[in-house]
């Protein structure tokens, strides 16, 4: 169970370090990624990750360490 919550962790802070960063390539390839994971994602739990990496790409600005950071509320919320 540990090691799942740890993995699932990782796409937060993953997709938050993509949007903080601001390079319009690297967000190019998340959204690419996003797009080719949403295809086979079963889990309600990878699919909130989705839409919410989704609507982060679009809104960077609404980047928030407490959100996206490892450890955060919502990885917290969602994963535990």
């Amino acid at each position: 169970m540990y090691l799942f919550l740890f993995r699932a962790s990782i796409l937060y802070v993953f997709t938050g370090d993509v949007a903080e960063s601001g390079k319009d390539e690297v967000i190019k390839v998340l959204a690419l990624l996003l797009e080719i994971v949403s295809t086979f994602a079963k889990t309600e739990k990878l699919n909130v990750w989705i839409k919410r990496s989704k609507l982060l790409i679009q809104h960077p600005r609404g980047y928030n360490y407490n959100h996206w950071g490892l450890g955060s509320m919502c990885v917290d919320k969602i994963f535990v």
